[in-house]
């Protein structure tokens, strides 16, 4: 998360990179971890405002953690898998 916030500090691109060119480009190497992490975020901006906020060990409703027990995710990340594809579902509305 510190990798991602600061290097979308660099050089202004925050302004100039799309949402979804960073999240295909997390997602295209991603490997199976025992810990996961989601963000929602309308911008790269709020992006990185929830990445800052999380650095330094402040809560954010847009970011949830854990990790992956036995029987798959928490029941706390898939609340908010729900909560992140209504989210979608209402932004694709308007």
């Amino acid at each position: 998360m510190v990798d991602l916030e600061e290097w979308l500090t660099k050089e202004g691109r925050v302004e100039n990179v799309s949402l979804e060119s960073i999240s295909f480009t997390r997602n295209v190497g991603r490997s199976h971890f025992k810990k996961r992490a989601m963000l929602v975020a309308d911008s790269t901006k709020e992006l990185q405002t929830i990445l800052h906020e999380i650095n330094e060990g402040k809560q954010n409703s847009n970011y949830a953690f854990n990790l992956e027990t036995a029987i798959g995710p928490s029941q706390e990340v898939q609340d908010f898998e729900s909560k992140s594809l209504e989210m979608g579902a209402e932004h694709s509305q308007t």
